[in-house]
């Protein structure tokens, strides 16, 4: 699939001195973005964000405090201790990232106070109601691992390994579990718009909300694909007349066509016919820019092998994004 974060080829295929500036546009842009995310409470994408900042200016002072904050805000405590005690380094003087580090450092102080009083609870209570010696189990801080020490059914199975949950993670969760959570919301965020009939009432009218239900199909390029294509032709280049079109829409899109095979000739005119409506739409030729080397190689491919089906769209396809087949 294609890695819609990697944009650093994109700027070594062009001339540094004369696209310097618009590399500090696009900085800026993904730092604004990560702290609208903050805002909204959508951590993650603010962490992506930053990263993709960071990836560029590894001392960019409002993106490493920014994930610091977005680490704080899931209770991912210790990384986000990192991430202020590398904006202070940046910036020693800065007295709110010194604020920040001693009031982690506060709270993480007192969340090993309450794990040492579970502790204790959990002792207690064990050696008030010890269990018998075929179902003994010794129950361990969160650095060491929880021990059968004999067999116990499933069910006792199941207590412990929340009970470790619970002792070991701030918000009583493995990522694993966060993780499936995600997907499974995700899933069903996509069942639920591809399940919507198609006509143009139920279409998105914003680009916030037609990439916000773009996104949910993010790991899952059929259904994506399928998605796209309940539009007629012209509704995305109408989306974004006025609205600028964002790097991540296009990747979205390569993603859902690249190794996908064309059921007919309609699918395949329907496919240039996509393309060329993305040329047409406010700010492609900056997402032109940004497409690195193994963006156009897979939409060349995509395009030799939608063939000549639509050659005008074709043709427009190769000249706009400087490809050819």
């Amino acid at each position: 699939g294609i890695d819609l974060a990697k944009t650093s080829e994109s700027f070594e295929s062009v001339d540094k001195p004369a696209f310097s500036s618009l590399k500090q546009i696009y900085i800026q842009l993904r730092s604004n973005r990560a702290l609208v995310h903050l805002k909204l409470e959508m951590n993650h994408e603010a962490l992506a964000d930053s990263d993709e900042v960071l990836r560029h200016d590894s001392k960019n002072l409002k993106s490493l405090f920014r994930k610091g904050q977005a680490h704080q805000h899931m209770s991912q405590l210790q990384e986000a201790l990192k991430q202020f005690q590398k904006a202070l380094g940046v910036e020693p003087s800065n007295k709110e990232a010194a604020d920040r580090i001693a009031e982690i450092r506060n709270l993480i102080a007192k969340q090993e106070e309450e794990a040492k009083k579970a502790q204790a609870e959990h002792e207690k209570h064990h050696q008030e109601h010890p269990h018998n010696e075929d179902h003994h189990v010794r129950f361990k801080t969160d650095v060491e691992e929880i021990c059968f020490e004999e067999k116990v059914t499933e069910d006792k199975k199941f207590v412990v390994e929340e009970e470790k949950k619970a002792a070991t993670t701030t918000q009583g969760r493995t990522k694993a579990t966060f993780d499936a959570e995600k997907i499974k919301k995700a899933t069903e965020k996509a069942k639920q718009v591809l399940d919507n009939p198609v006509h143009s009432a139920n279409w998105p009218k914003t680009t916030y909300s037609f990439e916000k239900e773009l996104s949910s199909f993010r790991n899952y390029p059929d259904e994506l694909l399928a998605y796209l294509q309940k539009f007629t032709s012209g509704y995305i280049k109408g989306l974004y007349k006025t609205s600028e079109l964002k790097y991540e829409v296009v990747g979205l899109i390569l993603n859902a066509l690249t190794d996908h095979t064309f059921r007919d000739d309609d699918e395949k005119k329907w496919t240039v016919g996509l393309f060329a409506d993305l040329t047409e739409c406010k700010n492609f030729h900056l997402v032109q820019m940004f497409m690195n080397k193994k963006d156009k190689q897979s939409l060349t491919k995509i395009l030799q092998e939608a063939g000549s089906t639509h050659q005008d769209a074709l043709n427009v396809c190769t000249k706009a994004f400087k490809i050819s087949l």
